[in-house]
Protein backbone atom coordinates (compact mmCIF):
# COMPACT_ATOMS: atom_id res chain seq x y z
CA UNK A 1 0.00 0.00 0.00
CA UNK A 2 1.41 3.37 -0.95
CA UNK A 3 0.67 6.58 0.95
CA UNK A 4 -0.42 9.56 -1.17
CA UNK A 5 1.67 12.72 -0.84
CA UNK A 6 0.96 14.67 2.33
CA UNK A 7 1.71 14.27 5.98
CA UNK A 8 3.98 11.39 7.04
CA UNK A 9 2.30 8.37 8.60
CA UNK A 10 2.02 8.27 12.39
CA UNK A 11 2.14 5.15 14.54
CA UNK A 12 -1.66 5.47 14.87
CA UNK A 13 -2.00 5.52 11.07
CA UNK A 14 0.12 2.38 10.82
CA UNK A 15 -1.85 0.63 13.57
CA UNK A 16 -5.13 1.35 11.74
CA UNK A 17 -3.65 0.21 8.42
CA UNK A 18 -2.34 -3.02 9.98
CA UNK A 19 -5.64 -3.72 11.78
CA UNK A 20 -7.49 -3.43 8.46
CA UNK A 21 -4.93 -5.67 6.77
CA UNK A 22 -5.29 -8.38 9.43
CA UNK A 23 -9.10 -8.12 9.42
CA UNK A 24 -9.08 -8.58 5.64
CA UNK A 25 -6.89 -11.69 5.99
CA UNK A 26 -9.36 -13.14 8.50
CA UNK A 27 -6.84 -15.11 10.58
CA UNK A 28 -8.07 -15.15 14.22
CA UNK A 29 -4.73 -16.54 15.44
CA UNK A 30 -2.72 -13.36 14.81
CA UNK A 31 -2.88 -9.78 16.05
CA UNK A 32 -0.91 -6.53 16.01
CA UNK A 33 2.07 -6.39 18.36
CA UNK A 34 4.28 -3.40 19.04
CA UNK A 35 4.30 -0.45 16.66
CA UNK A 36 7.16 2.00 17.16
CA UNK A 37 8.90 4.85 15.42
CA UNK A 38 12.28 3.54 14.27
CA UNK A 39 13.40 7.02 13.16
CA UNK A 40 12.03 10.07 11.33
CA UNK A 41 11.49 8.02 8.16
CA UNK A 42 10.44 4.55 9.38
CA UNK A 43 7.96 2.84 11.67
CA UNK A 44 8.23 -0.82 12.69
CA UNK A 45 5.18 -3.01 13.25
CA UNK A 46 4.96 -6.54 14.60
CA UNK A 47 2.42 -9.20 13.81
CA UNK A 48 2.23 -11.72 16.64
CA UNK A 49 0.27 -14.82 17.62
CA UNK A 50 -2.43 -14.55 20.28
CA UNK A 51 0.15 -15.67 22.87
CA UNK A 52 2.62 -12.97 21.76
CA UNK A 53 5.07 -14.99 19.64
CA UNK A 54 6.50 -12.98 16.75
CA UNK A 55 5.16 -13.97 13.32
CA UNK A 56 6.46 -11.10 11.21
CA UNK A 57 8.17 -7.74 11.70
CA UNK A 58 7.56 -5.04 9.11
CA UNK A 59 9.20 -1.72 8.41
CA UNK A 60 6.95 0.98 6.98
CA UNK A 61 8.21 4.08 5.18
CA UNK A 62 6.44 7.03 6.81
CA UNK A 63 6.32 9.04 3.58
CA UNK A 64 5.21 6.39 1.07
CA UNK A 65 3.56 3.67 3.18
CA UNK A 66 5.81 1.08 1.52
CA UNK A 67 6.16 -2.03 3.71
CA UNK A 68 8.95 -4.55 3.80
CA UNK A 69 9.69 -7.47 6.04
CA UNK A 70 12.68 -7.12 8.35
CA UNK A 71 14.63 -9.84 10.08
Amino acid sequence: MMQPPGDPLSTDDVRLMMEHRLAWQGNPNIKIGEIEEADDNRITAEIVTQDGSLVQKLEIDRKTGFMRQVE
